[in-house]
């Protein structure tokens, strides 16, 4: 703004309201003070955040910029993304193929309609009304307890877009998904279990003379090897039984985690018999991919089972947001992109494109693919010459997109970020730049103002590893770190892990009145903390950081909200 870009031209997006309301308070804060400046001190202030003396038509403007930011109808475009897509579909309802004066969900709200979409389509299963679905959750029951399939239902309405999506590809049809489905899992479309099967035991498919012979070996062995010859023995025999009895005889050639076990064999007869041993490792081979087959088409029919009762509640889910002229903050996000993709609809961007000249994105390694797609559509006219602007405005004033964000720190997968896609589209706005012949600068942000070295140095050795850094980072780029707050004190403590204890089961029955002390690991962390936290307080330990004893709001406790657990005392 200072360089003469009107702030009305500029877009910031960051992740959540509280630091959208945050960064526009200290923006207003500080253009707010500059009026009052004496002019030593405005000089002063310019200084350091232009890293150069401010001419005097800088210090008029920086005066003027309050006056110029009020004047802009509803303030700094410093916004979350979903906001910033809410309000453009506000403005551009019918082109994106959505009822105008809509209402946007909350969380209670989303969750209170998909309660209500779940038992309306239950109740429909129960009166008969639809047999694929009856068919789909009797077969879910069958492997979930209630409370799981509650779980399973939260889980697929929160990957609805995705469930959409794959519909939306597959004709939004059922049975194409079916059949992409089974072609992607290696099956033709007669395959089945009962095929898979009859296949794995049909002689045109073993050598059972060389097996019966091998078998006949196994006799002449060790107990281990005696019992393993009489069940091949015995399969190989019972032609009628060979279906049933299959089992059993994968149990041979396999351990219970349905890899070939390590000997066919025990060692001293398979080196008297080496051509029996190696057809007895050839059949373990043929059962492993039998049973891997088995195990593929399992998973081909559970997924089918868990994708029509997910589609049929998204269908009804949706249905009731129409009816009621409501969005979820999906929509907003999957309507604005197909908004974007639209060819009918590209004069909006074009409409777009002449009130933007900065973007500006906060935590975007936290940014989802969706979301990438809007930034990069919205950005698509910065690296096409000089479209709408002219040469000389260009030049004065260039146009940029500005992304801060650490690979390292992303924490909402659960919201679909991928940090991969940080990287991704940091390569994709580098060739754009590179291109059009425009700079882009990588800066890298290694400074912490927060944590002391001792902290650093420990996020540094733990990801000192090639597999430990990129598993975080996706690169082989060295993580190192360095502090604003040098000389400053800090302590890491590795506590032992806390196992589970086997209890000892009480030989007579005992009346239950006395409570017992719940002996789980995270109740016991639980309450070791507070016991840490108990003492610093009691003994008054010097916070060296304030000079003073540690208070309770000095304490930072950071737990996954899935796994709060608190201490009962």
């Amino acid at each position: 703004m200072l360089a003469g870009n009107r702030p009305n031209k500029i877009l910031c997006l960051t992740y959540t309201n509280t630091a959208a309301a945050e960064m526009s308070n200290r923006v207003n804060e500080r253009l707010a003070n500059w009026i009052s400046l004496a002019d030593k001190e405005l000089n002063s202030e310019l200084s350091y955040v232009l890293g150069t003396a401010p001419s005097e038509d800088q210090k008029v403007a920086a005066r003027k910029l309050f006056a110029e930011v009020l004047d802009i109808p509803g303030g700094l475009k410093i916004q979350t993304i979903h906001s910033f897509c809410q309000s453009l579909l506000g403005r551009f309802p019918i082109e994106a193929a959505i009822s105008p004066n809509f209402d946007l969900l909350d969380e209670i709200t989303i969750n209170e309609h998909l309660r209500h979409s779940q038992d309306e389509m239950l109740l429909d299963i129960d009166g008969g009304k639809n047999l694929p679905l009856y068919e789909a959750l009797n077969y879910l029951s069958g492997m979930l307890a209630e409370e799981t399939f509650t779980e399973l239902m939260k889980k697929l309405s929160k990957e609805r877009g995705g469930i959409e999506q794959l519909f939306k590809q597959n004709s939004s049809s059922f049975m194409v998904v079916s059949k992409n489905l089974k072609n992607l899992l290696g099956f033709t479309s007669d395959d089945c279990t009962k095929t898979i099967l009859d296949a794995a035991v049909d002689e045109n498919n073993f050598n059972s003379t060389s097996l019966k012979i091998a078998s006949e070996t196994l006799l002449k062995g060790t107990k281990t090897d005696i019992d393993r010859g009489k069940v091949i023995l015995g399969w190989l025999k019972d032609v009628e039984k060979r279906l049933e009895s299959f089992d059993s005889y994968i149990n041979v050639y396999l351990k219970k985690d349905r890899e070939p076990r390590v000997l066919q064999m025990t060692k001293n007869l398979g080196l008297e018999y080496p051509d029996d041993y190696d057809v007895l490792s050839e059949e373990a081979d043929r059962v492993k991919i039998v049973c891997d087959r088995l195990r593929a088409y399992a998973l081909y029919e559970n997924t089918l089972a868990i994708l029509r009762i997910g589609y049929e509640l998204i269908k009804r889910y949706n249905k009731r947001k129409i009816n009621r002229n409501v969005v979820d903050f999906d929509d907003l996000i999957s309507k604005v992109s197909g908004l974007f993709h639209n060819v009918s609809a590209s004069w909006i961007l074009f409409k777009l494109d002449e009130g933007l000249d900065h973007i500006l994105i906060d935590e975007a390694q936290d940014t989802n693919p969706l979301q990438w797609g809007i930034i990069r559509k919205l950005s698509q006219e910065f690296f096409a010459g000089f479209g709408t602007r002219g040469e000389d405005e260009l030049l004065e004033n260039p146009r940029t997109i500005f992304a801060v964000g650490d690979i390292k720190q992303s924490i909402y997968s659960f919201q679909k970020a991928e940090p991969k896609k940080f990287d991704e589209n940091k390569e994709y706005f580098i060739k754009q730049a590179n291109d059009a012949k425009l700079k882009f600068l990588a800066v890298p942000m290694n400074l912490s103002f927060r944590s002391t070295s001792s902290i650093l140095e420990v996020v540094d050795a733990v990801f000192d590893t090639d597999e430990h850094r990129r598993a975080i980072s996706f690169d082989n780029a060295e993580i190192k770190h360095a502090t604003h707050r040098k000389g400053d004190p800090g302590l890491v403590e590795v506590w032992d892990p806390i196992l589970f204890d086997h209890e000892k089961e009480e030989s007579d029955w005992s009346v239950p009145i006395i409570q017992k002390p719940v002996q789980n690991p995270k109740s016991k962390l639980s309450e070791k903390i507070a016991d840490q936290i108990a003492w610093w307080i009691k003994s008054e330990e010097i916070l060296a950081s304030k000079g003073r004893p540690i208070r309770a709001g000095d304490i930072l406790i950071p737990v996954s909200y899935t796994h709060l657990t608190l201490p009962t005392n």
